[in-house]
């Protein structure tokens, strides 16, 4: 088959929707299917191949942030058998809405929801009313509407047209790579590790652009969480935060207020070989976002699949990765004393970090490998 994804962001981008676009292209490759991705100019090559997938970044006529007019969409989904928007690309969806009334059934659609957007303020707010105004009846020409958890649809903003069209909907949930993603932490421990526990530290790891399109991972409320624990006198932790973007030097200013400048380490951006390598040596991982725009969290799958326990806000969608209480915690999101009490357990208590951690592995193994996904994702399209 040749398939098209439509997207607003690519690697190296890093973020949860590129890196997702990407695997699902390069299993698509994999499988022996002729895979493209259309996606923003970011001032990268304008078409180049990336580990097999076309990759066509194309110059919007106006941008906003991750938002960007495509109108040149209408003549270049021409020609593939399947189409898929991964949602929501304001600037993208209207012009793949028109392209699909224009040419009808030459148009395969199918749609990866992936996350709500009706908590935009300002000007984001205003010029996503196009593709608010057309969104049911660009959701109504899809064949399929893939999804990473129906736990997702059914509570978000979305809910009532899930209700309507549950037959429409699939749930694929994304996959890590489980041969790079690994646990060394899950090999038998040495005495000399074993004597080493003795002075314990818990490494915690956030991982997240810093921009202020993802203000909602609840950066500030993670650096007040480790605050009230030095407070309480709890110091064997330290916090890594890997990731930039403009809301850098406010996180710093904030962990330095919190009296913390010296428990937080800001990584930067890191490359893919140094983020694999980090979530080997942390012993936790914090998911720490406040609304839906967070509907599932790849980097938790990847923090598990390296063997780490998680603690994730209890939103629809994130709380459909794990168990609660066997694999890591829930915390109500925005709830800072909940937030510390949960990361308090792992800092008294080694031994639930590796049971925890050890489940955590075994888990992303029976449901979030790459092949499990991949072939999910095939099987749609092809439906």
């Amino acid at each position: 088959m040749k398939i098209v994804q439509i997207n607003c962001v690519y690697p190296p981008y890093k973020s949860g929707m590129s890196n997702s676009v990407a695997r699902f292209g390069e299993q698509l490759v994999a499988a022996g299917d002729e895979a493209t991705v259309m996606t923003l100019d970011f001032g990268h090559e304008a078409e180049e191949m990336m580990n097999g997938v076309n990759v066509i970044r194309l110059k919007p006529w106006l941008r906003f942030g991750l938002a960007g007019f495509l109108p040149q969409l209408l003549w270049k989904l021409r020609g593939y058998d399947a189409v898929v928007l991964h949602y929501p690309f304001f600037g993208a969806a209207e012009v793949v809405w028109l392209a699909k009334l224009l040419y009808g059934k030459k148009i395969k659609l199918f749609i990866y929801y992936h996350m709500d957007t009706g908590e935009l303020v300002g000007l984001a707010k205003f010029l996503s009313i196009p593709a608010r105004l057309i969104k049911t009846a660009l959701f109504e020409q899809a064949e399929k509407i893939m999804v990473s958890s129906l736990d997702y649809a059914e509570h978000g903003a979305i809910r009532g047209y899930y209700a309507k069209h549950k037959e429409q909907f699939v749930e694929i949930p994304f996959g890590v790579d489980i041969k790079k993603f690994q646990c060394v932490k899950c090999l038998k421990k040495t005495e000399q590790d074993q004597a080493e526990g003795l002075n314990f530290v818990l490494d915690i790891l956030l991982v997240s652009a810093l921009d202020r399109a993802h203000y909602f991972k609840g950066v500030d409320i993670l650096l007040h969480a480790v605050g009230r624990l030095r407070e309480r006198g709890i110091d064997n932790w330290r916090l890594n935060i890997v990731g930039d973007g403009d809301m850098r030097t406010e996180y710093e200013l904030l962990a330095k207020a919190l009296n913390i400048g010296d428990k937080v380490v800001f990584r930067g951006r890191l490359s893919d070989e140094d983020l694999v390598n980090i979530y080997k040596t942390v012993n936790l991982f914090v998911l720490s976002s406040i609304n839906s725009h967070e509907a599932f969290g790849i980097v938790l799958i990847e923090a598990m699949a390296s063997g780490n326990p998680v603690i994730a806000s209890n939103l629809p969608g994130v709380r459909s990765v794990f168990v609660n209480g066997e694999q890591g915690f829930f915390v109500e999101p925005g709830d800072v004393e909940d937030l510390r009490k949960k990361i308090a357990l792992f800092s008294q208590d080694e031994i639930l970090s590796q049971i925890m951690g050890g489940k955590a592995r075994k888990l992303v193994e029976e449901k979030y490998s790459l092949e499990v996904m991949g072939k999910k994702f095939r099987e749609t399209l092809r439906s």
